[in-house]
C-alpha cells in the first residue's frame, strides 16, 4: 500500500494552487494525479487541513474469531485434511457460509498453522 503524501508535498501544492496555477499544472510539476490536487484544494477549503484521512480499514474478514476457533479446532482434529476437505468440514459445522480455498489458507497462514495441499 503505497504512503501517504508528505505535509511538505502538501503545502507546496495548494501553495501552487493558491497562486492560481490549475490542478492539471500541479499535478504535472510535483508529479501527482489532477484528481488528488482537486480534492486536496478542496479540502484544505473546506476543513483547513491537509493531513491525509485515515485508512478504510479494508474489507472484513471472512473468517471471524469463532471461525478461527473451528477451524484450530478442525486442523487439531484433521490435520492430514486438505485445504477442500477443511473448506467442506468449515461449511457442514460453522453457521456461517461457506469459505473458498483461498480464504482457508488466508486464514491457517493468519493462525499459523500448517496444512496439506
Amino acid at each position: 500500500m503505497p504512503a501517504a503524501f508528505s505535509l511538505n508535498l502538501r503545502q507546496l501544492v495548494v501553495r501552487a494552487l493558491d497562486q492560481g496555477y490549475s490542478s492539471r499544472e500541479v499535478a504535472g510539476l510535483y508529479g501527482v494525479s489532477s484528481s488528488f490536487v482537486r480534492k486536496l484544494g478542496q479540502r484544505w477549503e473546506r476543513d483547513g487541513t491537509l493531513e491525509p484521512l485515515p485508512h478504510g480499514g479494508g474489507r472484513r474478514a471472512h473468517v471471524d474469531e469463532r471461525g478461527e476457533l473451528l477451524i484450530r479446532t478442525l486442523v487439531l482434529l484433521t490435520p492430514e485434511a486438505t485445504l477442500a476437505e477443511l473448506c467442506e468440514d468449515y461449511a457442514v459445522l460453522s453457521t456461517g457460509s461457506p469459505i473458498s480455498v483461498p480464504t482457508m489458507h488466508r486464514a491457517l497462514k493468519r493462525l499459523g498453522l500448517r496444512r496439506r495441499r
